[in-house]
């Protein structure tokens, strides 16, 4: 799954995460738990293990896209794009947060 990601999909990327996942927190969440705030400083990369999280923009309704396990958000934080959180993330619902860093 991981490998299907461009951002993991060669070799030394997949190398990379192995060694985050030696330092990397695991984290369980319920359904409405705030994972980020909209506007908070946020520089974490969240790679999804398991369960559903809901992206919600104040601006853009209530639920803007919903993100499954195998999935990732938090990129633009992590890479430096952005120094602000610009979505609020819950989980939709009870998810494992297999890396957060």
């Amino acid at each position: 799954p991981l490998r299907a990601l461009p951002l993991f999909a060669d070799e030394a990327s997949m190398r990379v995460v192995e060694a985050m996942a030696g330092v990397a927190d695991a984290c369980v969440y319920f359904i409405a738990q705030p994972i980020k705030q909209q506007g908070t400083i946020d520089s974490n990369l969240y790679l999804l293990h398991h369960g559903t999280v809901a992206i919600e923009c104040v601006g853009r309704g209530r639920v803007a896209e919903l993100i499954e396990g195998g999935s990732f958000f938090g990129e633009r934080g992590f890479t430096g794009l952005a120094n602000r959180a610009n979505a609020t993330v819950r989980a939709a619902t009870p998810i494992v947060l297999l890396f957060r860093f």
